[in-house]
């Protein structure tokens, strides 16, 4: 699960359900109390009783093991794919099983999701790596599923802001921007008669030829290579 607290963001693989707790960790908090059960009704049963309430114990705690696996595997992904944005290690809820151990039955890992100010760029990375974060799992919740997609609205919104910069800052007044479509004529045309290396010759619509000062002819591919 996923929590917003100020700028930190917290991924959990619970899944919320009803009232709030998921119906994994019901199945196991189930499990344990009928479990708890067993255990204290094996203090008067037979052999036969006692062994049957042996493998309904068991059985249980095997779940439980298989549940802790799951959620540490789930949180590990999210901590090795957050980075330096990682705030802290993994927090996790523990139940205690029928053989008195305690098992993780859900997780948390916190994770900064603030926007860098001023830096639409670096929003967008960070942005990226939280998303990836939130993914991370096999199996990501639906906590998870919403940090990624906040972070989805981050990078689009960086963007846009990282365009509106770019037009701000680097755009040259329309009169003195150079069109590709213009005669290489008009862009090198004081360099031509300053230097007197090319000149050209104008046709109508476009400039084809040109002719050196000794009338020789040369091509447009020909007279760019001149200046450069």
């Amino acid at each position: 699960m996923i929590e917003t607290v100020s700028h930190s963001t917290h991924y959990s693989n619970a899944t919320a359900q009803g009232g709030g707790a998921s119906v994994e960790r019901d199945q196991v908090q189930q499990g344990a109390a009928s479990a708890a059960a067993v255990k204290s009704d094996l203090v008067g049963g037979g052999d036969t009783e006692h062994f049957t309430q042996s493998l309904e114990a068991a059985a249980v705690i095997q779940q439980m093991k298989q549940r802790d696996q799951e959620v540490r595997t789930h949180e590990q992904a999210h901590l090795a794919a957050g980075g330096s944005y990682v705030q802290g290690s993994a927090s996790y809820t523990y139940q205690q099983g029928p053989d008195g151990q305690r098992y993780a039955v859900g997780g948390e890992v916190g994770i900064d999701t603030a926007a860098v100010a001023g830096d639409p760029q670096a929003t967008i990375q960070k942005a990226e790596t939280v998303m990836r974060a939130a993914l991370a799992p096999s199996e990501p919740s639906a906590q998870d599923m919403a940090v990624a997609s906040a972070a989805g609205q981050m990078i689009t919104t960086a963007r846009i802001e990282f365009s509106r910069m770019q037009q701000e800052e680097g755009g040259e007044p329309e009169g003195k921007k150079v069109s590709s479509q213009q005669p290489i004529a008009s862009i090198h045309h004081n360099r031509d008669q300053e230097e007197g290396v090319v000149v050209l010759q104008p046709e109508v619509g476009a400039y084809r030829e040109f002719s050196r000062p000794n009338g020789d002819r040369v091509s447009t591919q020909e007279a760019v290579s001149l200046f450069t």
